[in-house]
């Protein structure tokens, strides 16, 4: 939890309010921790799945869990500074070198992102406005 707090740069507020009107966190701060409340809990169970296998003779050498976080519009309802923190948070989060107890896939729907935005977002699938695939691949 420890680790997720301080990735998230949530540390500082770790004793703070959560709910309470006029008070507590900011709405930047608040997306960030129900983005960690999932990564607890999906780390929790990529843990326990872990120690079952190890249970039943299973071994898989040691290799870091993939966690798959998705999001649905993480940015909506932040001010363009809280919404490039919480993506640059969120692709240092995905980069592999991250942390060495688990790896971290990232997918996320967003809609019109702002440039500075855009360009923290390393692979994209766009959309038609029926859903099929018009383009996926790197977004530069």
């Amino acid at each position: 939890v420890d680790l997720i707090l301080e990735e998230l740069n949530l540390d500082r507020i770790s004793n703070s309010r959560i709910g309470d009107r006029g008070a507590g966190i900011s709405g930047g701060e608040r997306k960030r921790v129900s983005i960690a409340m999932e990564l607890v809990t999906i780390t929790a169970l990529q843990e326990r799945k872990h120690s079952l296998s190890k249970k039943r003779g299973v071994d898989d050498n040691g290799d870091a869990q993939t966690v798959v976080l998705t999001l649905d519009e993480p940015t909506s309802g932040l001010d363009s500074f809280a919404a490039n923190q919480l993506m640059t948070i969120l692709t240092k989060l995905a980069s592999s070198s991250a942390n060495k107890h688990y790896k971290c896939m990232v997918i996320l729907s967003i809609h019109q992102p702002p440039m500075k935005v855009f360009r923290t977002i390393d692979r994209i699938l766009l959309l038609s406005g029926e859903g099929h695939a018009v383009y996926h691949g790197k977004s530069s």
